[in-house]
């Protein structure tokens, strides 16, 4: 009865490579040395971390890169990080909340339209940019010259500066008009 429960047992466990492959042991190190090669990787282990706390930066520098919180309680610390944390998420939702549809920023020219695919924009700006220039040139060309203008009266000439000329026309139709009512 024994016997059938052992050989039962043994039936049951893993096999080798099963074993190998879920890291339980390991075929690269003889049996008999497996747990003093762990015990080896252990103790390289503590004094790998032991010489890590050794070198580490004390809490002062930590607070002075603004990596540690400068704080008595560490709960009170969590706290702030975590009300900041709420507050920008706050600020980012009520910035996206306010934020121009998409419409508006096309017609303010701030964004491209939507429906032109996004690897042709920069070329249709391009394009767009460059009729307007062409435009302007055209518009520039074909303007009269200053002595049409003046003879048209709508350029004062050069005695003043451009800004105070429609003042000056002002001032000089209310001279005309009050010596006309004058007569």
């Amino acid at each position: 009865m024994k016997k059938d429960s052992v050989h039962a047992e043994l039936e049951k466990r893993h096999s080798v490579e099963e074993m190998e492959s879920k890291g339980f042991i390991s075929t690269s190190v003889a049996p008999s040395l497996a747990s003093r090669v762990k015990s080896v990787e252990k103790e390289m282990k503590k004094d790998s971390l032991h010489r890590e706390l050794d070198h580490r930066s004390d809490p002062s520098a930590l607070e002075e890169r603004g990596i540690l919180r400068n704080s008595d309680s560490s709960v009170l610390a969590s706290r702030m990080v975590e009300l900041e944390h709420n507050m920008k998420k706050d600020a980012v939702n009520r910035g996206l909340k306010e934020r121009s549809d998409m419409n508006t920023l096309v017609e303010a020219g701030i964004q491209m339209n939507p429906s032109i695919a996004p690897s042709i924009r920069a070329n249709v700006a391009s394009l767009e940019r460059n009729m307007k220039k062409d435009q302007l040139n055209r518009s520039l060309s074909d303007r009269p010259d200053e002595s049409v203008l003046m003879e048209q009266g709508k350029m004062m000439g050069h005695q003043m500066a451009a800004s105070l000329q429609p003042t000056e026309k002002k001032l000089d139709m209310q001279f005309k008009k009050s010596s006309v009512e004058q007569k």
